[in-house]
């Protein structure tokens, strides 16, 4: 199954009341360059105005990134990002007229209500992190899976697009992910992971190593990438893993980490083996594969409350936590689904 290969990711800084109507024109553009209508545009672009509204009334400010959906679903995800000073109660928060700036607390109200899927994370004196999704009013409802998969793919700051991407296939039991940051930043390293892309989604039934591999012979002509492969078994129960230069992967159950091994090269120009490794799926699992834009010190705290919710918002709150900002950064989340 093929996906569409060139996504939407706009990444807008919020730091004071006159950036919110620039935010919510960026949002509208990006709705009906995405195929919304009129109506959908509209929708997005509330969303995002009252996202951005929130961060400098309650937050001094924050970033708010608006993507396309991952694979071939029509749709944005929109997700607010802060480190103010959280909020005590979630659900008192949502209520319409509830507000703790003296202002009218109808914001999150009105997220809610817009959005065709909405969640919040926050903690006290570290922030608060909100995904809202806005789907086309003619969308199907969403097919039930075995998995729920989402992510944030972040442009390094003066640059106009990522070096990194990443890309999924669904084949029989098995989910295939990709996530692939190209050398250095700007046109040529976009290029080289829009090659990756290109090609993980090109043949069916392949193994990880043997996707390196061609992804290894696709890039000669660029400048070249680090890329992992990661495929879940949900029937064997197993991870097969195979990543060539610096691409983090760790799987998370309860209190257990398991970190895989990515190999020293780079696709394009200096890769001669494709190692793989398989590592057991554990049961109600949550894999994390990032690109170095993440720094090495980042984790999923058993202790939050984080990894209760949807992957694209612990993606979020991860980029926000570890992201450095000299680089692109990525960072995909999948979690096993109980159906």
């Amino acid at each position: 199954m093929h996906h569409s290969v060139e996504v939407t990711n706009l990444a807008l800084q919020i730091h004071d009341a006159s950036q919110v109507g620039e935010a919510r024109r960026a949002a509208k553009r990006c709705g009906l360059l995405g195929g919304f209508s009129e109506i959908d545009a509209s929708r997005l672009a509330l969303v995002v105005s009252e996202a951005a509204t929130n961060l400098v009334k309650h937050a001094q400010g924050g970033e708010i990134l608006i993507q396309s959906l991952p694979g071939n679903g029509t749709g944005f995800d929109v997700i607010a990002l802060d480190r103010g000073p959280g909020m005590q109660d979630v659900a008192a928060s949502m209520r319409d007229g509830y507000s703790t700036a003296g202002s009218l607390g109808h914001g999150l109200g009105a997220i809610e209500r817009t959005s065709d899927f909405f969640e919040v994370h926050s903690q006290r004196h570290h922030g608060t992190a909100l995904l809202s999704r806005v789907l086309p009013s003619s969308a199907l409802p969403p097919q039930r899976r075995r998995f729920s998969i989402g992510g944030v793919c972040v442009t390094m700051p003066g640059e106009s697009v990522c070096g990194d991407a990443w890309s999924m296939r669904v084949e029989r039991d098995r989910l295939l992910v990709l996530v692939s940051d190209g050398l250095g930043h700007g046109s040529s390293a976009h290029e080289a992971s829009l090659e990756a892309v290109r090609t993980f989604q090109e043949k069916e039934g392949l193994r990880p190593a043997a996707i390196l591999e061609r992804i290894h012979n696709s890039l000669k002509s660029t400048r070249g990438a680090a890329a992992a492969v990661a495929e879940i078994d949900w029937q064997k129960k197993q991870l097969c893993f195979a990543g060539i230069g610096n691409i983090a992967c760790a799987v998370f159950a309860a209190a257990l980490r398991k970190n895989t091994v990515s190999h020293y090269g780079t696709l394009g120009h200096e890769a001669r083996k494709f190692p793989e490794f398989t590592y057991p799926w554990p049961d109600n699992g949550i894999m994390i594969i990032c690109s170095d834009g993440l720094g090495t010190k980042w984790s999923l705290d058993p202790a939050s409350t984080l990894a209760s919710h949807h992957p694209t918002l612990i993606a979020g709150v991860l980029y926000r936590d570890f992201g450095r900002t000299r680089d692109d950064a990525s960072v995909v989340v999948v979690k096993e689904e109980v159906l």
